[in-house]
Formats: structure tokens, C-alpha cells, sequence
């Protein structure tokens, strides 16, 4: 896993490793040449951290003597902004509390009819003035079916639950799930606002790929997705010694 240094600009995320591996054979009169390929996906998530024209830099993998080097991406960073497809809200049961004092803080998604995935960024993860120890979440056997596993990264998985819920007088499905947070420094702290990326439907487009011989041509159409970013709220909490 090569060492990736970037400005403050971005959050890096280690998303994991996929190997792969490839056999091509070749016949040339008579004779048989075998060419074995291996290579390695690696994935990233890079999260920007302010808005603006922002830069992926190279990245270089050293193997024996040799150093590759991938190209330096460019990117226009903007800021989420509110939409009716989906909103993003943290909750927080109360705004003091003592350290060491064990918190439950919850971030629920709303979603509308048009939304068809959702991936979630946590920044209030990575501030060392709290911890977030692993639990078990506590399962209702009724609403079994209604449990989504949710991953905040390459090591921290959650439960998340679909309901139902009214914002603004809209009615959404929910998707929600909730942390232990334990203080374990006195102070005023600030918590950062967390992101939801959400695909959604914003129309229909042709498509080539025929399900069927018996497909209509002008019905193979498929849905036009466009990924939309929403952010929570931002919070503050005062913990006392």
C-alpha cells in the first residue's frame, strides 16, 4: 500500500485492496506462449475538505528498483447544497456532558422516491477528543428486514435502520443509525458536519444493453443517476470535568 501525501485538503480513506489476475495464450506455428498478468486495484476515498479547484497529487509506487507514478488529478470541489431528494440531519440527546460521560449521537438520512444509494462521510470519527468505542447493536426481531449494514470506512461498519419520517413537511424514507461517543477532553468542542452522498434518478436514457431478443429498441431505456451530496448540521458540545 503505497503512502499517499496530500495538502490539508483532502481526508484519505483506505478502501481496499482487489488482486487480480489474467492468463492470455498465444499459438504461433505450433508453438505455445502462456503470458501470466498480475495486478492490484487499490481504492481510495478522497474527501474534500473545502470547496474550490483542488489537486489530486501523484502518487508513486516503488517495486524492487523501479517507481511508478500516476497522474496528478484535478478536481472543482463545491459545497453541498439543500435539495428535496435527500437531507442529512445529526442529533445529539443533549449539548452537556461530563468526560467520560458515554453519549449516544445519531445522524439520520432523508430520502425521497427518486434515491437509489446513499454512502456516508463522518469526519467527527477521526477528532481525537472523543472515542467511539465498538457495540453491539440491539436488534428487533419484528423490523429484521428493515436492518442495513453501514460502512464509515475500511475498519468501521454500523447498523442502520429504514423507517419513515416527515422534514419540512415532506414525507421520506429514513435511513438512520446512531454512535456511542465518549468525551475524553473537557472543553467547548465543535462537531463537525457530516456528508451524505446520495444517488438519485433525475431521469431516463437510452441504453444499448438488450435484456431480451425481444426487447423493443425504443424501449431499452434506463434511469439517468446523478450523485448529489447533502451535509448535516454542525453541533456544539460543552463537556465538564
Amino acid at each position: 500500500q503505497p503512502t499517499i501525501q496530500v495538502s490539508g485538503n483532502f481526508e484519505v480513506q483506505f478502501l481496499g485492496a482487489s488482486p487480480n489476475h489474467s492468463t492470455q495464450v498465444s499459438i504461433v506455428n505450433g508453438r505455445m506462449t502462456r503470458h501470466n498478468e498480475e495486478t492490484v486495484t487499490l481504492r481510495y476515498r478522497f474527501t474534500a475538505k473545502r470547496a474550490g479547484r483542488l489537486v489530486i497529487p501523484a502518487i508513486s509506487i516503488v517495486e524492487g528498483k523501479r517507481t511508478v507514478q500516476t497522474q496528478a488529478v484535478s478536481i472543482q470541489a463545491r459545497t453541498p447544497t439543500e435539495t428535496v431528494a435527500a437531507n442529512f440531519e445529526m442529533q445529539l440527546p443533549k449539548r452537556e456532558c461530563y468526560v467520560g460521560e458515554p453519549i449516544s449521537v445519531q445522524w439520520i438520512a432523508f430520502l425521497d422516491e427518486n434515491s437509489r444509494s446513499v454512502e456516508f462521510h463522518v469526519p467527527l470519527l477521526q477528532q481525537p477528543e472523543f472515542d467511539f468505542p465498538e457495540q453491539a447493536p440491539e436488534i428487533n426481531p419484528a423490523k429484521k428486514n428493515l436492518y442495513r449494514e453501514i460502512s464509515l470506512g475500511p475498519n468501521r461498519k454500523v447498523i442502520g435502520l429504514l423507517g419513515t419520517g416527515t422534514r419540512k413537511g415532506r414525507r421520506y424514507t429514513t435511513l438512520s443509525f446512531d454512535m456511542v461517543m465518549i468525551p475524553r477532553t473537557a472543553g467547548r468542542h465543535e462537531l463537525p458536519k457530516s456528508t451524505a452522498t446520495c444517488q438519485v434518478a433525475v431521469g431516463m436514457e437510452p441504453t444499448r444493453q438488450r435484456n431480451s431478443p425481444f426487447d423493443s429498441f425504443f424501449n431499452r431505456r434506463r434511469e439517468r443517476l446523478r450523485n448529489v451530496v447533502v451535509a448535516s448540521n454542525a453541533a456544539t458540545l460543552n463537556v465538564v470535568e
